[in-house]
């Protein structure tokens, strides 16, 4: 029997699908006849592969793009590494940072002060500040993997996921992303929570996939009370076929859940959406047949009270994916409907947001051939009606925030003078001092530092005039810079 894809298909299991990146030092740059659209990818100098899972809002005009990367510096936790960049309303990138104790990112929220909450594979959740630095890191035992995070009334959060043996759980943090509470959800074979949304008086509605036996698969709305209590579950399925509720969202006095179903002749996955009340009773449903296996990834619902579906399509089974994405009104009549499609390669949008002035702005992968070898970020911006035209092709170097060291200033020096360095992970740091002989004068710093930047003084009034030379170590990053003092 078909398996209706659920969300374990499209994050856990498709990992193989995931595999490296580098801090971001090469960018492509498909220019536009509208400045305020653009289509980019994202690339690194040695061509290491990486993915986006989650795009959010940033401070003023700008935005972060989330997911995860496999840099080849990053050996702490398994092979695959976090990683964050932000870039402006032009889709320049801002800075980046990779989070070598972590693993992939699937869901992020904005903050009120310009930063945000990301969390993600093997139960961890971080905040970090508009600049790119950690605010608070925590992990979680005894759950699994982050799927979903909102923010609850009382300025904490709620999140829900999956574990390995495919329950689902949700997860209850305060506004220091400190565990208040934890729910696990078990029922038959697998019980999934996908994606979680916030109602009146702090309830919580979710939505995965329930299956009694592997083959089976039905559409999960449980609703939680404020203190993770099972109020109402139920088990559906879309105009009795197979199914599966990836994105759960409320609007106006209904639910509307979205996921992966069976088309007529039941032989292709197709996504679909329903309507219910809170009390989860169906009152509508729209399923979206296709001439083509059509794989739902996102649905957001805009603020004109249109509803932008993220899918993408296999027309080629496992050689060719088209990035699709299309709008339509609260009853599912489709308005507008654009592929995004790259000669030789495939390309899939996972998540999207709506940016000022009604464009779209969507983020994901794109791959240059069927090995999944070679992919990188791929980030669109659109108008409200999906448009976005290539003119031509530029290429552009730039430094971005992966390992670095400074070299010092001023220099040369009279006594003292400054060196900054960069470290795109948590990790310890150790900068040492030689002459020119190669002996070594003095140990700068030998401690623990978080991601970020930093700046630190080295004052040489007890030595003579001559050439020194500072060395940087961190993880297997080593790096050396020749410094003069002149008395």
């Amino acid at each position: 029997m078909l398996k209706i894809y659920s969300l374990f298909c499209n994050f856990k299991n498709r990992k193989w699908i995931i595999l490296y990146f580098l801090p971001f030092a090469l960018l492509l740059n498909f220019s536009f006849l509208n400045d305020n659209t653009w289509f980019r990818i994202y690339d690194s100098a040695n061509h290491s592969d990486n993915f986006a899972f989650s795009i959010c809002k940033a401070d003023a005009s700008n935005y972060y793009i989330l997911g995860t990367t496999y840099p080849a510096f990053v050996t702490q936790k398994g092979s695959m590494s976090a990683y964050v960049f932000k870039i402006d309303n032009s889709g320049d990138t801002i800075w980046s940072r990779i989070f070598g104790n972590h693993e992939s990112i699937y869901t992020s929220i904005s903050t009120s002060d310009g930063g945000c909450v990301f969390a993600g594979d093997r139960s961890f959740c971080v905040k970090i500040n508009s600049d790119g630095n950690i605010v608070w890191d925590k992990t979680y035992t005894g759950i699994g993997a982050i799927y979903d995070i909102k923010r609850t009334s009382d300025l904490g959060y709620i999140a829900c996921g999956g574990a390995f043996n495919f329950y689902g759980f949700i997860l209850k943090l305060d506004s220091l992303g400190n565990k208040q509470w934890s729910r696990i959800f078990q029922e038959g074979f697998e019980s999934t929570l996908a994606s979680i949304e916030v109602l009146e008086n702090d309830q919580f509605a979710t939505t995965g996939i329930y299956r009694s036996t592997f083959t089976s698969g039905q559409t999960l709305f449980v609703l939680f009370d404020s203190v993770g209590n099972v109020v109402v579950n139920k088990k559906l399925n879309a105009k009795n076929r197979l199914s599966s509720g990836q994105k759960i969202i409320k609007s106006d006095e209904n639910i509307i859940i979205s996921g992966n179903t069976l088309d007529s002749l039941n032989t292709k996955n197709v996504s679909y959406f329903q309507r219910l009340d809170k009390a989860g009773n169906i009152l509508f449903t729209k399923i979206f047949e296709s001439d083509k296996e059509e794989i739902f990834e996102n649905l957001n619902i805009l603020n004109n009270n249109k509803y932008l579906f993220n899918t993408y399509r296999i027309v080629v089974l496992n050689d060719s994916n088209i990035a699709k994405a299309f709008m339509t009104d609260s009853l599912g009549r489709i308005s507008v409907q654009k592929t995004f499609p790259v000669e030789n390669v495939y390309t899939r949008l996972v998540t999207s947001i709506q940016a000022e002035n009604s464009y779209l702005i969507f983020a994901g992968m794109i791959g240059n051939d069927s090995t999944f070898a070679n992919d990188n970020t791929l980030v669109i911006k659109t108008d409200s009606n999906l448009n976005v035209k290539t003119t031509q092709v530029t290429n552009n170097n730039f430094i971005v925030n992966g390992f670095e060291l400074f070299q010092n200033y001023p220099n040369p020096f009279n006594p003292s003078t400054n060196i900054q360095y960069e470290i795109p992970y948590n990790g310890f740091v150790k900068i040492k001092i030689y002459d020119i002989t190669g002996r070594e004068i003095l140990i700068l710093i030998n401690e623990f530092k978080q991601v970020g930047k930093y700046e630190i003084n080295f004052d040489g009034k007890n030595l003579s005039s001559g050439v020194y030379f500072y060395k940087f170590e961190s993880g297997n990053f080593t790096a050396t810079k020749k410094m003069i003092l002149i008395k």
